[in-house]
């Protein structure tokens, strides 16, 4: 299971070529393809920002019937008190978000799709970056 990240969906959104490169790569292998209801919420929140607002906003919508939205779970929440509070002890923050997103990716099974570093900082998370 891949979870596309905000900003992977984005720079897929902007034309981005890397990022459309390897999204052309994952949607020829046979691995389902989400993201997370937290990924969601931001993708909306730029499209709201957006000065093309009602075009971003369908577009997003496009884009999210295409994908499993990922569910905030039970186990979601065990998986990010590990995760927050080990990062907080190193000094080593992502913002709540993202570590709710790993979180989520964490407790699905799922490898997040990204171009952030900071993910890499979960040894148990599984990253790719493009």
């Amino acid at each position: 299971m891949l979870v596309l990240d905000t900003s992977f969906i984005i720079d897929a959104m902007r034309g981005n070529r890397e990022a459309l490169t390897l999204l052309g790569d994952l949607e020829k292998e046979d691995d389902l393809l989400c993201t997370t209801a937290l990924n969601a919420l931001e993708l909306f929140r730029g499209a709201y920002l957006s000065p093309n607002r009602d075009e971003k906003i369908a577009k997003v919508r496009r884009i999210l019937e295409q994908l499993l939205v990922l569910p905030i779970t039970e186990e979601t929440y065990d998986v990010y008190g590990a995760i927050s509070a080990a990062l907080s002890s190193e000094g080593q923050q992502m913002g709540d978000f993202d570590e709710i997103i790993a979180a989520v990716a964490i407790s699905h099974g799922g490898t997040v799709v990204t171009r952030d570093q900071h993910f890499d900082r979960l040894p148990m998370m599984k990253v790719v970056h493009y």
